[in-house]
C-alpha cells in the first residue's frame, strides 16, 4: 500500500515541480504513503494479521504501534484540514496534457491502493463486528490488480510524450495506430515464438509492454531530435528524466514477469522412486538416487534429481528433507535451478510405504523478473533523486533559511 501511494506521489510531484499543480493532492498523498507504512507495521507486528510475512504477535508493541498510528494520522488529517485552503492552486489544462495523465495515472494507482487496502483490513473488520469470518484471496486481487495495471500502463504509454498544459491529438491520430497496431503485432509474434501457443492475457500484456517502451523510445529520440551528437546528447540528458525511463522500463519487466508466470507456470506433484522420471514441459526429472547426509545440527535425507531437456542435461538438482535435533518436525530444504529466463524448483515431500516419495516440480518461467523488475526501478528512482538540480535546490533553500535566521 505505501508503494503504490508513494509511486502516485512522485508523479503529483512532477506536476508541482514543473506546473506549480496539485499541490494538496501531493501532500494529501504524501500523508497517506507515510500513515500506509505505519499501519503495514501495525499489521505484521501486533499479530491482527496472520500471514507468513508476519512477525511474531505482541500485543503491546502492537498497542504501541497503533497509538502512534492514530496520533500520526489524526494530527496529519487535523493540520491539512487547517492549511488545505493555502494550498490552492489555479494551474489550468486540458484534458489531453502531461498533467492529465499524470492524474489518470493516480486515480489507477490510489484505487489499486484502496482495493489492496479493503481486502487486508475488511476481514479484520468484519471478525471484530461479528460478521462471521472471511478470507480474501489472489482472486480478489486479480480482479482490482489486472484491469487497473492495464489501464495504468495504456495511460503511461502516450502520457510520457505528450506536452504541459496542452497537447493537440488531431496530428497524433495516425502515429497512435501505427504504435499500437506494431505493438499489438510485436507482442503476438513474441508470445507465439517463447510459448507456441495464442495466449489472450500474455498477449495483451506484452502489447502493451512494447506500447510503453516505443512512447519511451519516441520521447527520449524527440528531446535529440536537435542535438548534432546524438550518443553525447544521450549521456547529457538530465538524470531525472533518465531515471524515469529506467524506472518505467523495471515496470515493464514486472508486468512480463507476471504476466508470463501466472500463465505459463506448471507446477505438478508427484509420486516417484529410485530410477523413475517424469516430465513437466519440455524437462524431465529423474529421482536418480536418496541417501542420508548429516548436517551441523540436522540430519537429511538427500534426493538427486537430474533435469534434463531434449536428452541434454540441464542441472542436477539435490533437494533435502531435514531434522534438525531440537526438533521432531522434518524441515523441506527446495534445490532451485535459476536463469535469467526461468526457474526450476524440486523439493522433496513425505515418503510412502513402498519407499517412494512425493516430489513437488515447478517450472516457473521469467520469475527472476519480478525481482529484476523491482531492482531497475529502485536504480531508477535513486538515479532521479541524485539529479543536480534537486541538490542546487536544497543548498539554495538552506542559504535562503540561513539569511533569514542571521537577519
Amino acid at each position: 500500500m505505501p508503494w503504490l501511494a508513494g509511486t502516485a506521489l512522485i508523479h503529483a510531484l512532477a506536476v508541482t515541480d514543473k506546473r506549480g499543480g496539485f499541490k494538496g493532492w501531493t501532500v494529501l498523498l504524501a500523508l497517506s504513503a507515510f500513515s500506509l507504512s505505519l499501519l503495514g507495521t501495525f499489521l505484521v507486528r501486533s499479530g491482527v494479521l496472520t500471514s507468513v510475512h508476519a512477525f511474531a504477535a505482541d500485543p503491546g508493541r502492537g498497542l504501541y504501534i497503533l497509538a502512534f498510528l492514530c496520533l500520526v494520522v489524526g494530527g496529519s488529517l487535523v493540520l491539512y484540514s487547517i492549511k488545505a485552503s493555502k494550498l490552492k492552486t489555479f494551474v489550468s489544462f486540458s484534458f489531453n496534457s502531461k498533467e492529465a495523465y499524470v492524474l489518470y495515472n493516480n486515480v489507477a494507482l490510489v484505487c489499486a491502493c484502496s482495493g489492496v487496502f479493503i481486502g487486508t483490513l475488511y476481514p479484520l473488520f468484519a471478525d471484530v463486528l461479528d460478521w462471521g469470518k472471511y478470507s480474501v484471496g489472489a482472486p480478489f486481487f486479480n480482479f482490482f490488480f489486472v484491469p487497473l495495471t492495464l489501464i495504468l500502463l495504456a495511460i503511461l504509454g502516450v502520457g510520457q510524450w505528450i506536452y504541459w498544459k496542452d497537447h493537440d491529438f488531431s496530428g497524433l491520430k495516425g502515429r497512435l495506430a501505427i504504435v499500437a497496431i506494431a505493438s499489438f503485432i510485436v507482442g503476438l509474434i513474441t508470445n507465439v515464438l517463447f510459448a507456441n501457443v495464442i495466449n489472450v492475457p500474455v498477449i495483451l500484456s506484452l502489447s502493451l509492454c512494447y506500447w510503453v517502451l516505443a512512447w519511451g523510445v519516441l520521447d527520449i529520440k524527440q528531446r535529440l531530435r536537435n542535438k548534432p551528437n546524438k550518443l553525447l546528447g544521450l549521456v547529457t540528458l538530465p538524470r531525472s528524466y533518465i531515471g524515469m525511463h529506467i524506472a518505467h522500463l523495471g515496470l515493464l519487466m514486472v508486468v512480463l514477469g507476471v504476466a508470463v508466470t501466472s500463465q505459463y507456470s506448471i507446477e505438478q506433484d508427484v509420486r516417484l522412486s529410485e530410477g523413475e522420471s517424469h516430465e513437466v514441459g519440455d524437462y524431465r526429472f529423474t529421482f536418480v538416487r536418496l541417501r542420508d547426509v548429516p548436517g551441523p545440527n540436522y540430519m537429511a535425507a538427500q534426493g538427486l534429481v537430474r533435469v534434463e531437456r531434449n536428452g541434454e542435461l540441464v542441472a542436477n538438482l539435490t533437494p533435502e528433507k531435514r531434522t534438525y535435533r531440537v526438533q521432531k518436525m522434518p524441515m523441506t530444504e527446495a534445490s532451485i535451478d535459476g536463469r535469467f529466463t526461468r526457474d526450476i524448483f524440486v523439493a522433496l515431500g513425505e515418503p510412502f510405504d513402498d519407499g517412494s516419495w512425493a516430489v513437488r516440480l515447478h517450472y516457473k518461467p521469467m520469475v527472476r523478473w519480478l525481482w529484476l523488475g523491482s531492482l531497475v526501478m529502485a536504480i531508477g528512482g535513486a538515479l532521479a533523486i541524485s539529479d543536480r538540480r534537486y541538490r542546487l535546490r536544497v543548498k539554495s533553500a538552506a542559504s535562503a533559511f540561513n539569511e533569514k535566521v542571521v537577519a
